[in-house]
C-alpha cells in the first residue's frame, strides 16, 4: 500500500533547498555592474590607422550620428577617431545576406 501526501515530500524539499545557491548566483550575476572600459594607453589607441585596418571596420567601433564625426568603442573609454587604430582592433563581420524571393 503506497501512501502519498497532498503537502510537500521530502524529495520536493530537498530540490527546493538544493536550487536555493542557483538561484543566488544567478541574482547576484544580474546585479553585477559591467566591465569597466580599456584605457586608451592600455590598448595603444592611435588617432591613425595601422596599415589598412581602422576603427571603422571594427566590430567594436560605435559610429557617431554625423559622417566623420568621432564615435565610441565598446571596449575602449572616450571619444574614437574612425581613422584610429588599437591593439583590440577585430574585424567587422560582414552583415547577413538577406534572401529574395522569387515572384
Amino acid at each position: 500500500m503506497t501512501h502519498q501526501n497532498e503537502g510537500w515530500s521530502r524529495r520536493r524539499s530537498l530540490r527546493w533547498l538544493a536550487s536555493l545557491p542557483l538561484g543566488a548566483a544567478m541574482l547576484a550575476a544580474a546585479t553585477q555592474p559591467a566591465l569597466a572600459k580599456a584605457k586608451k594607453v592600455a590598448v595603444r589607441y592611435q588617432d591613425e590607422p595601422k596599415s589598412d585596418r581602422n576603427c571603422l571596420q571594427c566590430r567594436h567601433y560605435i559610429a557617431a550620428a554625423t559622417a566623420g564625426a568621432a564615435g565610441t568603442c565598446k571596449l575602449v573609454d572616450g571619444e574614437i577617431s574612425p581613422n584610429g587604430w588599437c591593439a583590440v582592433w577585430a574585424k567587422a563581420r560582414k552583415p547577413k545576406r538577406k534572401f529574395q524571393t522569387k515572384s
